[in-house]
């Protein structure tokens, strides 16, 4: 993707991804997992207004903080031309620059939210292990969103050049580009139309 967009034409249909100016943060979605952090120079999201000030490490946050819920799990970030974050410690990936990386909170989790969650009354290893890839990937979600990777799709019609359709906040170009695909497939094929008004200009209407 050059210049963060993209376009291709499908059926005589334009479909764009570009960069979604525009984009909510995922913290203000329906999560799992809520965000504990502190950072001296970014405004990472503290959703339980959990007062730092009266601690002195993150080992006593981390014991605070299991008085109040089941799962607390340490949240990395790492600051080195963007932003990435990773849950229980460093991602592999950042062992060139771990100076730049570091504990900035945590992510907790309560059993009854696990449990409406999933629509479980017990939480198996199995509900565990898709627990711990949601928070994961709630992570991932903010990370993008942090770094400006949030997209939108719009699809025009290259007929008349209307606007038929668009949707943000794809957190993938890719997941982008395959959703205005499926979607301007959908509608038909103009490029039918369109080789046809090129032949015969007075025989085709729109």
């Amino acid at each position: 993707m050059e210049n963060n967009t993209y376009e291709e034409r499908v059926n005589g249909y334009l479909v764009e991804v570009s960069l979604d100016q525009w984009a909510d943060s995922p913290r203000d979605w329906d999560n799992l997992g809520k965000w504990v952090c502190a950072h001296k120079r970014y405004n990472l999201p503290n959703e339980i207004d959990f007062d730092f000030d009266e601690f002195y490490s993150w080992s006593e946050i981390e014991a605070a903080l299991a008085k109040r819920f089941d799962y607390v799990i340490p949240l990395y970030m790492y600051d080195h031309s963007a932003l990435a974050f990773h849950l229980y410690g460093c991602a592999p990936t950042w062992w060139h620059a771990r100076w730049d990386a570091g504990q900035v909170g945590f992510v907790v989790a309560s059993k009854p939210d696990v449990r409406k969650w999933f629509g479980v009354k017990k939480i198996t290893k199995k509900i565990e292990e898709q627990l711990f890839n949601a928070l994961q990937g709630e992570v991932n979600d903010y990370q993008a969103y942090a770094n400006g990777q949030v997209y939108v799709v719009t699809i025009t019609d290259e007929v008349d050049c209307e606007l038929i359709d668009f949707c943000g906040s794809f957190y993938s170009a890719e997941d982008a580009l395959q959703s205005g695909r499926e979607t301007a497939e959908g509608y038909g094929d103009r490029q039918a139309l369109i080789t046809a008004k090129a032949e015969h200009p007075e025989l085709v209407s729109y």
